[in-house]
């Protein structure tokens, strides 16, 4: 069972199934979101001053990319060039 089957499973039977896909869908992303701010706030955030990067504390690229590939919101912006 995907997490996705699990939360419309948990949702009241009186909803249509396309209104419980969605409902679920949207508790999934911002809880992707919130756990990628989290992971980017633990991990410092690049500051940059002029041409040269001024990397945070604990600043590590990759964890930054991989929290790109959990956000909903940083996926729209790679493929819309809109963070909504």
């Amino acid at each position: 069972m995907t997490p996705l089957e699990h939360i419309m499973g948990l949702m009241g039977p009186s909803y249509s199934e396309p209104v419980r896909r969605s409902m679920a869908q949207s508790i999934l992303d911002k809880h992707a979101h919130e756990l990628a701010e989290q992971i980017r706030q633990r991990y410092g955030k690049p500051r940059w001053e002029g041409d040269e990067p001024e990397y945070a504390y604990g600043y590590n690229a990759a964890t930054h990319d991989a929290a790109d590939l959990i956000d909903p919101k940083a996926q729209r912006a790679a493929t819309t060039g809109d963070n909504t």
